[in-house]
């Protein structure tokens, strides 16, 4: 059952949707996979249609932890590409957990880079749910930029750096810049929730 759903899904990656009315086949969905393509069409026909877009911008990640599929855990340079393209895709944890899960039955123990590459998607998601537009995360500090459309209480920021002026600093571009102590990499994702929900 769903058999010819799957080998149309396959075609579809291979080939590329093509135009939308007409036979041709381009391929370009094959580059994005077909539920991005999918995202990407619903915004681009909200945006015509004047309505807001059906998802917030992803925020743009910057850590230095290595995060990503090492070619002795997933030989198949094909399977690893398009695991990087689920993983990427993955629009909550509960589907990015059953894909880790997915990857612990077919090829063994996750290694830390790859547990490190669910987390960052996870904080990712994170950051896209509260509209944070860029995140960075160095030995020095870390950085959050908010977006227009969901700022933080301005009383809770205001307490935090009155309260703890030495950590915490706001800049003139709309940012909150976070200085040490600071959470290890294992620790950084439970960090900014505790931090995002104190000040939203």
């Amino acid at each position: 059952l769903g058999s010819g759903f799957r080998i149309a899904m396959q075609d579809l990656e291979i080939r590329g949707a093509g135009n939308l009315l007409g036979k041709k086949q381009s391929g370009h969905i094959s580059a994005i996979g077909y539920e991005l393509y999918q995202e990407m069409l619903a915004d681009a026909v909200a945006a015509r249609q004047g309505q807001p877009a059906a998802r917030r911008p992803e925020p743009e990640v910057k850590i230095k932890t290595p995060a990503y599929i090492p070619p002795a855990y997933i030989g198949d340079t094909a399977v690893r590409l398009q695991t990087y393209k689920r993983i990427a895709a993955a629009n909550d944890e509960e589907s990015l957990y059953e894909l880790l899960d997915e990857l612990l039955d077919r090829f063994g123990v996750l290694p830390p880079e790859v547990e490190e590459l669910g987390r960052q998607r996870r904080l990712k998601l994170l950051l896209q749910a509260y509209g944070i537009r860029f995140f960075e995360a160095t030995d020095k500090r870390i950085c959050f930029t908010f977006g227009p459309e969901q700022l933080p209480r301005t009383e809770a920021i205001l307490a935090l750096v009155t309260g703890e002026p030495e950590r915490y600093r706001l800049t003139p571009d709309n940012s909150l810049a976070c200085y040490p102590p600071l959470p290890t990499a294992a620790e950084l994702l439970d960090w900014t929730r505790n931090l995002l929900q104190k000040i939203f």
